[in-house]
């Protein structure tokens, strides 16, 4: 289905801030920004992912639907996706790392994006602590365009996580399993650092 809104200002244009969608967002360490794009109701449970992940150790940043009904429509795809605080914490971070949701109850994470060095780490990392992850072979998800919002931090190349809605659910429901999650994927930035 093709996005309602091509970018972000015509967005906000027929939108109001804290009543159809809200900017979570908060900097702690340019090193790596964990970013999702379409939280919220958009797709859900990447927020509580994002937040998790970054803990007290990374930046984060949340577009999150919260209408009552519709929130697919404030989808931006991530080659457009241009809202302008997203845009500056983009800038000031070396690596961005971005959560969306895939259809399907399956629970497979699809690793994309530019860096794959860091989404190897990350896929091993993943694997290891006995998830399903795997490189994205569908080439409109595998998100090698340069303008995709998790290729536009200073390195030019960063990583994308799609997971699927199955494995979202499970997480959202069991916190010892999403802390488990999260924790896989925040020790292996942490590793790539040193």
């Amino acid at each position: 289905m093709a996005d309602k809104y091509k970018i972000f200002e015509a967005l906000a244009k027929e939108n109001k801030e804290d009543k159809d969608y809200r900017i979570c967002l908060k900097m702690i360490d340019p090193s790596f920004l964990i970013l999702a794009p379409h939280g919220g109701k958009i797709e859900p449970t990447t927020s509580e992912i994002t937040r998790e992940i970054a803990g007290d150790k990374f930046s984060h940043y949340c577009f999150e639907g919260i209408k009552l009904s519709k929130n697919s429509e404030l989808h931006i795809t991530s080659t457009n996706f241009d809202e302008p605080q997203c845009m500056e914490l983009v800038r000031r971070c070396k690596t961005i790392i971005t959560i969306h949701g895939k259809a399907g109850t399956g629970e497979n994470i699809y690793m994309g994006g530019n860096d794959t060095a860091l989404g190897n780490k990350i896929r091993y990392a993943l694997n290891e602590a006995g998830f399903s992850a795997m490189d994205e072979t569908n080439r409109y998800l595998m998100a090698r365009n340069s303008q995709n919002i998790c290729n536009r931090g200073q390195t030019g190349c960063g990583v994308q996580l799609e997971i699927h809605k199955g494995l979202r659910n499970k997480l959202k429901e069991d916190a010892t399993l999403m802390t488990k999650f999260c924790s896989s994927i925040q020790a292996a930035l942490i590793k790539s650092l040193s």
